[in-house]
């Protein structure tokens, strides 16, 4: 009896030991993520660490700070993505530039390091007086370049997929710690006992059943940060910034997030902070097979880790995002609130034209891939 009461002892020891390695390594993965957008030669020991176990995934997130899992389109006009971009669908532009703050590259059309691209692309290339800034990677190409070399490297897709969408489903299931109520009144949520946590997190977009899978309390308000407020940070004190900050966004599948706020960003200047954007059910709870649009119709720019693996972003010409941006699929418009206006330009969101009022939510089909009868 004795042996068998030692032998449970021992599986329990070993089942707790199991998960608190499996919590230790989704936290390192965590801070990684939100400390992607630092320079890699100004990475923490964290980051070191994890590099000779993911080195692939990590050195692209170093080294693309877009990464698109689906189309990226760029609409004549829009002018301009600041950073190096890697896509795994087609990518279309006309009068564009990638890559522009980009300072210190030599094209080559022998680059072998990542960090020598300013756009992998592993579907079809087709651009119109586009001007990259570093190397192209590309198997099928149409149009001009104006300004770039051609080389060939191999970014694995797949994998960044996988671990952005692990990654987003850890940091949903995490219970906020910190809550924005109405009228821009910030909690320190100590109620939750969970102040040692090693970064805020704060959940916005409340569900609207009675079976939710947080309580209402825990959800932070998103009217005047992103909904059209005139934001200028938390009413009664700023953001603490002493830890990464998570801002948990569910968006409930086939609708549309507008985030219409001149400058939802104002207070988190100079924060480590990781926005993660997800499709939910009307419960709340992460939706692994929904995919959401994010409208960016901001005129600031917003700073931070852009996590939205399963969300169609497509933003304005005024603003931007300043540091990483991980999406299914974009589209930069001159005009957001124009296009939604249009009946015919865009037939893949169409549906969302007559409903899209002020803020709400609209049904759309908000896939990866775009659809052959979709406008590229």
């Amino acid at each position: 009896m004795i042996q068998d009461l030692f032998s449970r002892s021992r599986q329990k020891f070993n089942l707790v030991i199991m998960k608190l390695i499996s919590t230790c390594l989704s936290l390192l993965l965590i801070s990684t993520s939100v400390c992607a957008s630092t320079p890699s030669n100004n990475t923490t020991p964290i980051i070191d660490s994890l590099l000779r176990y993911n080195t692939s995934i990590l050195d692209a997130v170093h080294a693309f700070k877009g990464i698109c899992f689906g189309d990226f389109n760029a609409e004549e006009g829009t002018q301009r993505f600041n950073k190096s971009i890697a896509v795994q669908g087609n990518f279309v532009s006309n009068s564009f530039h990638v890559n522009s703050n980009a300072t210190s590259i030599v094209c080559s059309a022998n680059a072998t390091s990542m960090m020598d691209f300013g756009l992998v692309v592993a579907g079809t290339l087709n651009t119109v007086n586009t001007t990259v800034n570093g190397a192209i990677s590309s198997l099928s190409s149409t149009g001009s370049i104006t300004d770039g070399c051609f080389s060939n490297i191999t970014v694995d897709f797949d994998s960044l997929h996988r671990e952005a969408l692990n990654i987003s489903q850890f940091f949903a299931q995490q219970k906020p710690n910190m809550v924005i109520r109405d009228g821009g009144f910030l909690s320190d949520g100590q109620f939750l006992g969970s102040t040692n946590q090693d970064y805020y997190v704060y959940t916005f977009n409340k569900c609207a059943v009675d079976t939710c899978v947080m309580p209402s309390y825990l959800y932070s308000s998103p009217e005047q940060i992103f909904h059209g407020g005139n934001w200028t940070g938390p009413y009664n004190t700023d953001y603490p910034k002493d830890k990464p900050i998570v801002f948990n966004i569910p968006v409930l599948t086939d609708t549309v997030f507008n985030m219409s706020t001149a400058n939802p960003a104002a207070g988190l200047e100079g924060a480590n902070i990781l926005y993660n954007i997800y499709p939910v059910l009307t419960s709340g709870a992460y939706d692994v097979n929904g995919h959401v649009v994010w409208l960016r119709n901001t005129t600031e720019a917003i700073n931070g880790f852009m996590l939205a693996p399963s969300t169609y972003v497509i933003e304005n010409n005024k603003g931007g995002f300043t540091d990483n941006l991980m999406t299914a699929r974009y589209l930069s418009v001159v005009d957001v609130n124009a296009m939604f206006n249009s009946t015919s330009a865009y037939p893949d969101i169409v549906h969302a034209n007559s409903t899209i009022a002020g803020n709400s939510s609209a049904a759309v089909n908000t896939s990866g891939i775009t659809s052959s009868s979709a406008k590229k």
